[in-house]
């Protein structure tokens, strides 16, 4: 688990949470007071239950692209990314029995990302949109940035140190710092620590990327990584050969994602299928 993680409050243990609980209402109830006359005793408002410990993330067959949805035990609910295909994107929601969307994370603004999400737009109100500050000139991204306008949701731009909140959850964006121009290198990489399992969504960042965050200790001990650029050479060339290389080595259970055949030799549904990891 990384150490300078924020604490996600849909993953703290009930007692330790009660716990908090109870110690805000005492800090409350003193701040509000001041030194005003004590007042009679009266019956305490009941203390809100803690959230349960647990997330559920599908990772969506949509074609060449990624689609990651993440569902809190709220019900709440964030994907990230939307695959090429708007057709597929939809038909796959609808099939899960999808009706709202919180938000939404571009991770970077190519068309095997972004395009589904103009459906999304269209399909559901969405509160938020987390993105890189990367642009493009495709007309695919400027169909999403108005789709974005006309739905009026609030927009941020996040990078290294950023949270993004989902029904007391917590998403760490772990890259990038600053943008490098390089589109896929630009990729937000977010890191679930919830449940006593720790996912890294990465995006279409590639080795360069990969190896600053092994630098930094950030895909120390990761239990699920979400391949990045689909398991491409330009992912598999760096990662999987060296993982046992450091100290201590690399942990992770591999997710492929789909696009054409890349160096796992897996790449549609006909492979795969979509795939559910539920926690809690």
């Amino acid at each position: 688990m990384t150490p300078d993680n924020p604490t996600n409050e849909a993953c703290t243990k009930p007692n330790t949470k009660t716990t908090l609980w109870i110690l805000l209402a005492l800090s409350l109830a003193i701040v509000g007071c001041g030194l005003a006359s004590p007042k009679p005793a009266s019956t305490p408002t009941p203390l809100p239950p803690p959230v349960a410990a647990g997330f559920t993330i599908d990772f969506i067959d949509v074609g060449q692209g990624d689609a990651t949805l993440i569902t809190a035990v709220t019900s709440e609910t964030l994907l990230v990314d939307g695959g090429r295909s708007k057709t597929r994107i939809r038909d796959r929601l609808e099939s899960m029995g999808i009706k709202d969307m919180v938000g939404i994370a571009l991770t970077h603004p190519d068309a095997d990302h972004v395009a589904g999400l103009v459906e999304v737009l269209e399909m559901f109100p969405v509160e938020r949109i987390s993105l890189n500050g990367g642009d493009s000139d495709s007309q695919t991204f400027g169909n999403f940035m108005a789709g974005v306008e006309a739905e009026g949701a609030a927009v941020a731009t996040v990078s290294r140190g950023d949270t993004i909140p989902l029904g007391g959850l917590t998403l760490n964006v772990v890259h990038p710092g600053e943008l490098s121009g390089d589109s896929n290198e630009d990729s937000v990489v977010l890191l679930l620590d919830c449940a006593e399992v720790e996912t890294l969504l990465t995006g279409d960042a590639e080795a360069p990327s990969e190896e600053k965050m092994i630098a930094s200790g950030t895909l120390f001990d990761i239990d699920v990584l979400k391949i990045g650029h689909h398991g491409s050479l330009q992912w598999y060339s760096f990662i999987s050969p060296h993982r046992s290389n450091f100290s201590p080595p690399l942990t992770y259970r591999v997710l492929a994602t789909w696009g054409h055949d890349n160096q796992l030799q897996r790449h549609n549904r006909e492979v795969d299928g979509s795939l559910r990891l539920k926690r809690g």
